[in-house]
């Protein structure tokens, strides 16, 4: 059982929230003296080979890993990214000519998660995207009958039907005029880093001087996010690992940031981070729970906390407030879930496309001091990575909708904080404070009389049903 601590202003408690689903891994992980025992108990002094990959992890976060027919002294010596941990598997390795290696019934995020809609028999209606299948358009319609009943599933296509409505099924713009790409990228830090490829930032700045090329490459771009056909190049990126803390550069405490395509991340930034968040606003999508929308600060959900605490002593009532944050938000989105959002919010099912497809058969090479590595992580047909990937320009804001959707949805069954003016009567819920994946789930009712075990049962209730929706967009409460 996971656990989710929750610290109350009048009492506290602790609620279990179960993990749906066993992880099947393999390659299997291993830490610290775990994985110094196995790597000298496997290896020993023998010359041996081994069928299977396995990646195993030693006391300083070097990763051994061992693929087909590969034996003891060719055995390749690879840093991982820190966003792997032992709740996740890896992405298959392979070569620089472009034949990966995948590792036997291994999982990759997102090829088949713990989300209810990315296991059968969901999986077999949506797919790995959802987004050209006759389901995906019931959910919309709200005509879909789910064959497996989830209270949580059937809340998030209730809700997604519900904005789809709401949004007058209006269509967002995939056209990127001339006139949008040189005010974008006259704009832009050229020393930026990007692209495998080599088309950096550089390049595109410059052409900028001139409305011929500006117009060639938006035309360009507009194509493939018309046709849903994502560029070839726009499948491979770079993989940075940076220092969260000054001076800490061990591999559990690195941030791996994926360096996109130069236009492949503009395009995302214009169709999925300033046209669908302006959509959402225009229609009055946006609740006030998120505090990382436009104008509001990380400082303005900490005061709204203080300001709960403070209620809660003025007016002698019990409340409870728990901290129920999200796992690495931007690495385990499922797509299939996320595209359904996407298209209730108005996004063409061919953005959707261009954007997720590249995601999904992404090669993730890996820079450091000595260069671009020459093998990748993933690239592969069979096997889909799921995300919206550290450093994608549309990852705040699909995490954004995603938290709406899964808000909303969690409102059809917990009221949350119910809070009563005094003067003027005016009453309003509120359903808790969202800043990213930190999020605090808030219970107090000042219109009638409470105990302090009634406040405890329905901030449980309201913790289970939170972590159920997570899980059913692929997420996870941090234990």
């Amino acid at each position: 059982m996971r656990k989710c601590r929750t610290t109350c202003a009048m009492l506290s408690g602790t609620a279990g929230l179960s993990k749906m689903g066993p992880f099947h891994t393999r390659p299997r992980l291993l830490y610290g003296c775990d994985a110094a025992k196995y790597i000298h108990n496997y290896y020993g002094d023998s010359a041996g080979s081994k069928e299977i990959g396995e990646i195993c992890f030693g006391q300083q976060g070097a990763a051994v890993l061992t693929t087909h027919s590969i034996s003891r002294q060719n055995k390749l010596g690879i840093s991982l990214p820190s966003v792997m941990t032992n709740a996740d598997t890896f992405p298959s390795m392979g070569h620089s000519t472009d034949q990966p290696i995948y590792p036997i019934d291994c999982r990759l995020p997102g090829s088949k998660g713990t989300a209810p809609i990315c296991q059968d028999p969901l999986a077999q209606d949506f797919g790995h995207m959802s987004v050209q299948c006759p389901a995906a358009q019931a959910v919309l319609t709200g005509n879909y009958h789910n064959p497996h009943p989830d209270d949580a599933m059937e809340d998030l296509f209730n809700e997604i039907a519900d904005t789809w409505t709401r949004t007058n099924k209006t269509p967002i713009s995939t056209i990127i005029t001339r006139q949008d790409w040189q005010a974008y990228w006259i704009k832009a830090d050229e020393r930026t880093s990007s692209s495998a490829s080599g088309l950096h930032f550089g390049h595109c700045k410059a052409a900028t001087s001139s409305k011929y090329l500006s117009h060639y490459r938006a035309a360009k771009t507009t194509v493939a996010l018309t046709l849903g056909s994502p560029f070839d190049r726009w499948k491979r990126g770079v993989t940075v690992m940076l220092e969260k803390e000054r001076g800490v550069n061990l591999v559990s405490k690195l941030r791996a940031i994926l360096l996109m395509e130069a236009d492949f991340n503009a395009a995302n930034k214009m169709i999925f981070g300033n046209r669908m968040l302006s959509s959402v606003r225009a229609n009055s999508l946006m609740p006030e729970e998120i505090f990382s929308e436009k104008g509001c600060t990380a400082v303005d959900g900490t005061l709204a906390k203080v300001l709960f605490y403070d209620i809660s002593r003025q007016f002698r009532k019990p409340a409870a407030i728990a901290s129920v944050d999200a796992s690495n938000c931007f690495d385990r989105i499922c797509h299939a879930m996320t595209s359904l959002v996407f298209k209730s919010v108005g996004v063409p099912q061919s953005a959707v496309t261009a954007m997720l497809g590249a995601i999904a058969e992404m090669k993730f090479f890996l820079r450091t001091a000595f260069g671009d590595s020459e093998q990748f992580a993933g690239g592969g047909i069979e096997y889909k990575t799921r995300g919206m990937c550290q450093g994608n320009g549309a990852a705040p804001a699909a995490s954004g909708v995603v938290s709406i959707t899964i808000l909303k949805a969690h409102n059809r069954r917990h009221s949350g904080a119910s809070f009563l003016c005094p003067i003027s009567a005016t009453r309003k819920n509120v359903a808790g404070i969202l800043f990213v994946d930190d999020t605090d789930l808030m219970h107090i009712d000042m219109t009638k009389p409470t105990l302090d075990t009634d406040i405890h049962y329905k901030m449980e209730a309201s913790i289970h049903n939170w972590g159920r929706l997570l899980l059913a967009t692929g997420g996870a409460l941090k234990p």
